[in-house]
């Protein structure tokens, strides 16, 4: 009797460790349905139709399905140095409508991985913005991710496969933490109960937090690292070197920008800035990394001249720009009314809007380092 209550005992645990295994195998697939109809991303071949917004506080997350979108024709592909240029204002200005696929310390390989999905799921590229900043001109390149050295990247900053993917098998996401809460975020959008602060084509004014943190005291220790003088000499003995290891400097990432910027069709217009950083943060005069810089704008004045329809702009340089610290969060980071003003000498070059050469001579905050020739205006060098 007391064996059989054994045996019975031991079946009926079976059963139960079948069931629990059976309901956590169903909820499990349930709660994975559920972030597949949902999309967090906006990504998936067969999720559920609806309109959906970036609700994940992280670009890399929510670029790849604004990419997607077939509502656009045209890109901005840069770092953080760009992410407040507002694609709405730009669209008017130059005939566009164009997405910010942006990212916070973007390398050159993720910015083109980004281009790449955008273009395989657009027909016409009408017109592409690059910022071209550090990333760009390392002389030996940045490889995958600026933080090169970084052998341990926070998930926030790795690039997620399986958001590039095209096939079905292929973008079926990992079903983690960070997806579960965008998952819900998302739905909270779907319903209407709640909105979140970046639009459907990637632009949100990501300084608001800077001027609910930041004083006047604490930017200015940003600007100049808290140096005793605001004036940023010239090196006193400049760095030596030959013309001939100047021209060794292999800039790896601009040749990679120059094949692709060649492989898009020549009627899609192009514009690469040079975004203005706050002139402290600028190479100093006599140094290597002055050599370096001059060195860049000069390749990348190069792919302009031999790349169609290409327009390079360049703000980084002494101005009343970078010189009035109330432009500026940071070093790299300006004021909206800054990017505003980006935005409108963008549209007057690229659509040849008439510039009052007065105004110009009297306040030159940009230079043209090369433009598309038909129809220039005379601006004044």
């Amino acid at each position: 009797m007391k064996q059989e209550n054994l045996s019975t005992s031991s079946s009926d645990w079976n059963k139960f460790l079948k069931l629990l295994m059976g309901v956590t195998i169903s909820a499990l697939a349930l709660l994975y349905l559920w972030v597949y109809l949902v999309d967090a991303y906006d990504i998936f071949m067969f999720s559920a139709d609806a309109s959906r917004s970036p609700v994940s506080s992280k670009r890399r997350h929510f670029n790849p399905g604004i990419a997607r979108n077939p509502s656009f024709d045209s890109f901005i592909m840069g770092t953080s140095t760009v992410m407040l240029l507002k694609p709405q204002h730009l669209n008017q200005l130059l005939d566009a409508k164009i997405a910010n696929l942006s990212l916070p310390a973007g390398s050159p390989y993720e910015q083109l991985r980004m281009a790449a999905l955008f273009i395989e799921y657009h027909d016409k590229l009408n017109l592409v913005i690059v910022s071209i900043d550090d990333v760009w001109c390392s002389i030996d390149g940045v490889g995958k991710y600026v933080d090169v050295h970084n052998k341990g990247l926070v998930e926030e900053r790795r690039i997620q496969e399986w958001m590039y993917a095209s096939g079905f098998w292929q973008q079926l996401p990992p079903l983690n933490k960070r997806i579960i809460k965008d998952s819900r975020r998302q739905l909270s959008n779907i319903l209407g109960f709640r909105s979140f602060p970046y639009d459907a084509d990637g632009y949100a004014d990501f300084t608001r937090q800077f001027a609910e943190e930041l004083d006047q005291a604490q930017i200015q220790k940003k600007l100049y690292a808290n140096a005793e003088t605001k004036i940023k000499e010239s090196l006193q003995a400049a760095v030596k070197v030959t013309e001939a290891e100047i021209k060794s400097w292999k800039f790896p990432d601009l040749i990679k920008l120059k094949d692709w910027l060649s492989s898009l069709p020549p009627s899609t217009r192009k514009i690469l800035l040079f975004p203005p950083h706050h002139y402290y943060d600028q190479a100093q005069a006599g140094s290597k990394d002055k050599l370096s810089w001059d060195e860049c704008k000069k390749r990348v004045t190069d792919i302009g001249l031999t790349v169609p329809q290409l327009t390079v702009v360049d703000f980084m340089f002494k101005s009343s720009i970078t010189t009035n610290d109330n432009n500026y969060w940071d070093p790299m980071h300006y004021t909206v009314a800054i990017a505003d003003k980006i935005e409108q000498t963008l549209g007057d070059i690229v659509m040849k809007q008439p510039m009052d050469d007065k105004t110009y001579t009297i306040d030159p905050y940009f230079k043209i380092l090369t433009q598309p020739p038909s129809g220039l205006n005379d601006i004044k060098k």
